[in-house]
């Protein structure tokens, strides 16, 4: 509006003039009102807009927060199993039978370990993957194929097509029945370089002195998963982590459904 309006602003008689020069039309003054008032209505229309766009928004917001699930479907893998015999048997004792543990591939557990740890069920995981050290994983998959219910990757080795290389990965652990999960990312938005039916973690929990972020954390993940219905934590377990993540888990229980893709 203020520039329509320097538009038809005349110049002034000298300095410090005041009035609009003679011999100007009046249709000028007439065009000048059509289009204040059509940009007074334009404006008007785009408040009408807004103010319909805000009402939808929190309608939708309304909406999603009834449509909530009280109890999200939420997976919990507990990474680095055997390690530590001491940390590894605390977690036997307390944890829920439907949490899934997961064993380093450098790591051989004992054949005592496996059959205390049978009510659960097993995975395997690897820090990082490249070419070379895939032939060896399936080998390790195939010599324990009566546990291994599925393989965690937390990093590709760079120079490699992730997408493609993932994607073999996939189909080889898909016909044996076996699940992927592509830990090295914290993102909860889906990725290109991800390929589908891959699952990647809400959250996770590296090893650390602060057992807060267990708790912090594994909250994340559930207030995301009532509106997804559904939710995956994966913990690399520390020692002053067992206790936090317990009584997480006791506190928590009754409003999540512990899901356990091997079952």
């Amino acid at each position: 509006m203020a520039g329509v309006a320097q538009l038809v602003r005349a110049p002034g008689c000298g300095p410090g003039g005041r009035r609009f020069e003679t011999g100007h039309s009046p249709h000028i003054f007439l065009m000048a009102y059509l289009c204040l008032n059509a940009l007074c209505a334009a404006s008007s229309d785009s408040i009408n807009i807004t103010q319909s766009t805000i009402v939808d928004s929190i309608v939708t917001d309304q909406m999603l927060f009834k449509m909530q699930h009280e109890k999200p479907q939420i997976t919990i893998i507990v990474d680095q199993f055997g390690m530590r015999e001491d940390i590894s048997r605390e977690f036997l004792s307390k944890l829920s039978k439907n949490v899934i543990l997961c064993v380093p591939s450098h790591c051989i557990l004992s054949d005592k370990l496996i059959e205390e740890a049978k009510e659960f069920n097993l995975c395997i995981s690897i820090d990082c993957l490249n070419e070379n050290q895939w032939p060896k994983m399936q080998k390790l998959i195939e010599k324990n194929h009566t546990w291994v219910k599925g393989l965690v990757i937390w990093s590709i080795a760079t120079g490699i097509n992730t997408k493609e290389f993932l994607n073999k990965i996939k189909e080889w652990l898909a016909l044996r029945g076996l699940w992927l999960v592509y830990a090295n990312t914290n993102n909860i938005l889906p990725s290109p370089d991800i390929p589908t039916g891959i699952f990647i973690p809400d959250g996770f929990v590296r090893s650390m002195d602060d057992a807060t972020r267990v708790t912090q954390q594994a909250n994340f993940v559930v207030d995301q998963a009532k509106f997804k219905n559904r939710g995956l934590l994966l913990i690399q377990p520390g020692k002053h982590h067992v206790s936090p993540f317990i009584d997480w888990l006791k506190s928590n229980i009754g409003n999540v459904q512990l899901a356990n893709w091997s079952k």
